[in-house]
């Protein structure tokens, strides 16, 4: 008689990492208090590996052209040793020309990740939405209270330097803008939310019937854009009782 053995044999796969389904997101688009003339972008994704591998690297593209033949920004992370799952995160600055590994107001933007697992696997190219810039720069608040804590009942001068930009993101004034409108709160509580104590543009004053810290916020708000870009800026102010006035008087 003739027996055969059977031989079975078994193959385990190694599976490549993904992309979460759905977790490519812009996160943020922030064009307040980044720095004069410059916003910023945010992106997220979420990496994930079915064998339980770790993300040991990624790439990240953003490109005004949906083919992605010569991106603006081109990120490649290595190094890794990031567990599964991970969420990943990217900022991006806009600014007024073009740079590189920045991009540019006014302008559609397409973007793209990569994640690789310490197999040597990757997920291959995963878009995420597209997206576009605002036209340009929001408005930058800036203002100075006194250099000296002012007294009770003093008037009080808060000396701006806001700056604006125009459609080509040229620079000029805010104060000296016709879409400009200021907003000034000189006692800012935020359980009551931000109250408009004046409207006045440029260098303002007030004063204060008490002594104590208070913040001081400037919103600015720019309606030649669409929607409207609105930033707000915030400094504190320390009012003092005022000195004791002394009176000399004769002994005799």
């Amino acid at each position: 008689w003739v027996n055969f053995d059977q031989v079975t044999t078994s193959f385990a796969f190694n599976r490549p990492p993904r992309v979460e389904t759905g977790s490519a997101q812009v996160e943020y688009q922030n064009y307040c208090g980044v720095a004069p003339e410059v916003g910023q972008v945010g992106f997220k994704w979420t990496y994930v590996d079915d064998d339980g591998d770790p993300e040991t690297r990624f790439e990240f593209q953003v490109d005004n052209n949906a083919d992605f033949s010569s991106p603006e920004v081109n990120r490649n992370f290595t190094g890794l040793n990031n567990p599964s799952p991970t969420t990943n995160t990217q900022q991006v600055f806009v600014i007024d020309s073009p740079q590189s590994d920045k991009i540019v107001y006014g302008q559609s933007y397409w973007w793209q990740v990569k994640v690789y697992d310490n197999q040597g696997n990757d997920s291959g190219w995963v878009s995420g939405p597209s997206f576009s810039t605002v036209s340009h720069a929001y408005p930058y608040p800036n203002f100075s209270p006194p250099a000296q804590s002012p007294s009770v009942n003093e008037s009080v001068l808060f000396t701006d330097n806001s700056k604006c930009y125009t459609a080509a993101n040229a620079e000029y004034d805010c104060k000296d803008g016709a879409d400009i409108q200021y907003a000034w709160d000189f006692n800012y509580i935020e359980a009551e939310g931000f109250t408009v104590d004046s409207t006045n543009k440029g260098d303002t004053t007030t004063s204060y019937p008490s002594a104590g810290s208070y913040k001081v916020r400037l919103r600015i708000t720019d309606s030649s854009l669409t929607p409207a870009g609105v930033c707000t800026t915030q400094r504190q102010v320390s009012v003092t009782l005022p000195l004791p006035e002394w009176q000399e008087i004769s002994p005799f």
